[in-house]
This record gives C-alpha cells, structure tokens and sequence, in this order.
C-alpha cells in the first residue's frame, strides 16, 4: 500500500503546506493545529510526533490518520496522493 518514499514525500509536503520547520521548538503542535483549522479532523501532536521520528515506533500510520494528512495536503484519499507522488505532481493542493 505505501512505501517510505510515500512517507518520506508526505512528511514533505506537509512541512511544506504547513510552512514549519523541524528545527522549530514545537513543530509538531504547529503542524496538529493548521491540519484542525484547514480539515476540521484532530491529529494529537503525538501522533505528528511519531510521524516525523520525534516519537520512535515501529508501526506505520493507521489509514485514518492518513486520510486525514492527505485531506489536509487538499487530497481524496491515499491513493490519489500515491499517484501524484508517482507521477511528480506536487504535493499539496492549496
């Protein structure tokens, strides 16, 4: 279903869309309150957290929380993020 290329490309985007930085203190909580405001779905900073690394775990994101990043980069679902990334559309929609 995805790789990390997938993964690395959604980390991407939404730092993008989001305009954060990871060196910024609390770049996490940035990124969970512009996907609340912009998708009206909540993603707790710790789930951010264990997308970016901050928070090591070895499970990938659920489908949920996928729906809700793609929603948020302005996507339907994962697979039409999927099929942007492998055609080399961008990444977000505004």
């Amino acid at each position: 279903m995805f790789d990390c290329s997938y993964i690395h490309a959604l980390r991407k985007a939404i730092l993008s869309k989001s305009r954060t930085d990871p060196s910024e203190h609390h770049f996490c909580r940035k990124i969970s309150i512009d996907i609340f405001y912009s998708t009206d779905e909540y993603l707790s900073e710790s789930t951010i957290k264990r997308l970016f690394g901050v928070l090591v775990v070895n499970e990938s994101p659920s489908q949920k929380v996928l729906g809700i990043l793609v929603r948020y980069l302005g996507f339907e679902n994962w697979m039409d993020f999927a099929k942007s990334v492998q055609d080399n559309e961008p990444v977000y929609r505004s």
